[in-house]
């Protein structure tokens, strides 16, 4: 079935978002998440920002039996799971898929946590600070799920323009990313090109900083990231990310890294389809605090593109925050630049493979909030 549309389809710099739905199973073992698909245009000499609304299909799908620390034992049938101990974990110089957790009920619902060891009925993940024992209940269920990758970004290098130059000098096409560090206005720290010489292993994808035979086919893109593809030729790019919908609600940490400092949080929610401001939950999740200044003065921001961007380093330029007050026809989220009277409510703020970009206030100390978004198909 496949819902078609202005809700479900937007222009991008060349992209159409479509959403492809079919049945979804949760009695076998392989995972038949409805599949979607996006696809990009990136203009001539310029940035195109992007995000992944997608995830890759997913290898598994199961029930958590119990949790002892950070050891999630599934729920086993009748004959086995079919696994291979360390089958889920990716083998130290070996070109191959590395996965991730992601919960798909309960209280950890949308949180995806990296495997680092598996055994025929068990995963042993990174929960950071979760205690998962305490917040991943028996039957609840899971997913293994493969993380994007340059390689499975770009199949054969669709849409990318290869360098003969292992340094990297006059690529066509840089795929930057970023790390999360203090402050605002953040600069991509991470620059990858595709390299197609014979020398120093061979072609494959390379990462700027890293030493030339290290291949960056297979490095893990987390959920959520904002990624850029920067096109430097003077002819436009096309490609097409095809992926699952994620059945479960997007859960992402936003916050501030340094005390007393504005902080920039770029993000790239995983919903198949367009979520209106009132719809996007970042005011019900804490992670905007909502002013009593109708003019928006020292609130928190949420930053986003108002359409197809071209040049390099494009600035967001619709600037969103909630109003909490009683003038100018009372509480509701407000753009900068509009009408105090003018509310933004019903506006389709999360648009998919579009980034948003949440704006803190500084805090007295460092802190991070969930941002939980529940899109309308799965409520």
């Amino acid at each position: 079935m496949r819902f078609n549309g202005n809700d479900w389809q937007r222009g991008w710099a060349g992209a159409i978002f479509c959403l492809a739905l079919a049945g979804v199973s949760h009695a076998g073992q392989v995972s038949a998440d409805p599949q979607g698909f996006l696809s990009v245009g990136a203009a001539a000499l310029s940035d195109t920002y992007f995000t992944l609304p997608y995830h890759r299909s997913p290898a598994f799908e199961g029930l958590v039996q119990s949790v002892n620390g950070n050891v999630l034992t599934l729920q086993v049938p009748t004959g086995g799971l079919g696994w291979t101990a360390g089958e889920w974990v990716q083998q130290a110089g070996v070109q191959a898929d590395s996965f991730y957790v992601l919960v798909g009920s309960g209280q950890q619902e949308g949180a995806g946590y990296p495997i680092t060891a598996s055994t025929t009925s068990t995963l042993t993940v990174n929960p950071g600070s979760v205690n998962l024992a305490s917040t991943i209940a028996a039957g609840e269920t899971i997913r293994i799920i493969p993380y994007w990758t340059l390689a499975s970004l770009f199949p054969a290098q669709t849409g990318v323009v290869a360098t003969a130059s292992i340094s990297g000098a006059d690529a066509g096409t840089l795929i930057m990313g970023f790390t999360p560090t203090a402050g605002i206005n953040l600069a991509a720290s991470q620059i990858n090109y595709y390299y197609n010489g014979t020398a120093f292993g061979g072609p494959g994808w390379r990462c700027q900083g890293l030493a030339f035979t290290t291949l960056c086919d297979n490095l893990p893109i987390l959920p959520g990231s904002v990624l850029i593809f920067r096109n430097t030729t003077t002819s436009a790019a096309n490609w097409t990310v095809n992926g699952a919908v994620q059945m479960a609600q997007f859960r992402h940490s936003v916050g501030t890294l340094s005390p007393g400092v504005q902080q920039d949080n770029l993000i790239g929610p995983q919903v198949g389809v367009a979520v209106t401001a009132a719809g996007s939950g970042l005011i019900a999740s804490g992670v905007v605090n909502p002013t009593s200044s109708i003019s928006g003065a020292n609130a928190d921001l949420v930053l986003t593109y108002s359409g197809p961007t071209t040049g390099y380093n494009p600035a967001m330029d619709y600037i969103y925050y909630y109003y909490n007050g009683t003038v100018f026809g009372g509480p509701g989220w407000r753009r900068q630049g509009a009408a105090f009277t003018q509310i933004f409510d019903p506006t389709a703020l999360i648009q998919p493979g579009i980034p948003v970009m949440v704006r803190k206030v500084g805090t007295a100390t460092p802190e991070s909030t969930d941002w939980l978004l529940l899109p309308n198909y799965l409520q």
